[in-house]
């Protein structure tokens, strides 16, 4: 009937659920990217050379995961067989449908990875969720993770204090969130100066790496009429938790995000 059809502005508002459905479209070029990197690069990142992250969390998962997932694996591979231990992956989206769809994902690849006793992915220990990202100094996640994983979300700005906030409640002190996201006009400036805005919380770092600096000149030069860096090129930031977050950074991040120009 006429009524039940979904109009293109309902598939992508937040009419029908409250959370955004863009996730839940494809996966995006930051998620690819980031995944890429932490799977193939894991070593280049500086937190590398510390004991190995066993609790995982990626935020706005979409409809695959696909980050997390990764470096789980990469984890799995890097360790001898006779010395592997669980790796806790939590899949997270505000959206059901994403949330749905990264279940699917894990049935029908454990039916797959069962018949190979010593795959990777059997080490894995994947559990998903509905998370809304909130204000509230309470938090969401136990035990709180090793590593945060946030691909392309900073460009809604009028969530900037929540996701800030989830992401950091959701962290252990000394623990790192990784925000991979084009700068998308100053939507990316905007929240690492929010971040800033809380004494001693953070220590924000950015990785430049040679596979995106390679890929980037190249799109440059092959494509100079399609290619645009803010919307494209991806940027990754590294945020390590300093402290215990408290109600006060809350409010401070909330009233920043309400009060900037």
């Amino acid at each position: 009937p006429k009524e039940n059809r979904l109009s293109l502005a309902d598939l992508v508002s937040h009419r029908k659920t409250g959370v955004d459905n863009t996730g839940n479209v494809c996966v995006w070029d930051s998620e690819l990217s980031l995944a890429y990197l932490l799977y193939h690069h894991y070593s280049d990142f500086p937190f590398a050379s510390e004991s190995s992250p066993r609790r995982i969390l990626e935020l706005g998962t979409g409809m695959a995961g696909l980050s997390a997932i990764a470096l789980g694996l990469r984890l799995i591979l890097l360790e001898p067989s006779d010395a592997q231990s669980m790796v806790h992956v939590t899949l997270t989206d505000g959206h059901p449908d994403g949330v749905q769809n990264n279940r699917v994902n894990k049935f029908l690849t454990t039916i797959l990875s069962a018949a190979e006793e010593q795959h990777p992915y059997n080490w894995l220990d994947i559990s998903t969720q509905v998370l809304l990202w909130t204000t509230n100094v309470d938090p969401c996640i136990s035990p709180p993770q090793d590593l945060v994983l946030v691909s392309d979300c900073t460009h809604f700005q009028t969530f900037h204090a929540a996701l800030a906030i989830t992401a950091l409640k959701s962290l252990r002190v000394g623990g790192i969130a990784i925000f991979c996201q084009p700068t998308r006009g100053d939507s990316l400036d905007n929240f690492c100066t929010l971040l800033k805005t809380c004494s001693a919380l953070v220590a924000l770092d950015w990785l430049s790496h040679p596979v995106l600096e390679k890929h980037d000149s190249q799109a440059v030069e092959t494509y100079p009429t399609l290619y645009d860096r803010d919307l494209h090129c991806p940027r990754v930031l590294l945020i390590r938790k300093l402290r215990e977050m408290t109600e006060t950074d809350c409010l401070t991040f909330v009233q920043h995000q309400a009060t900037r120009h």
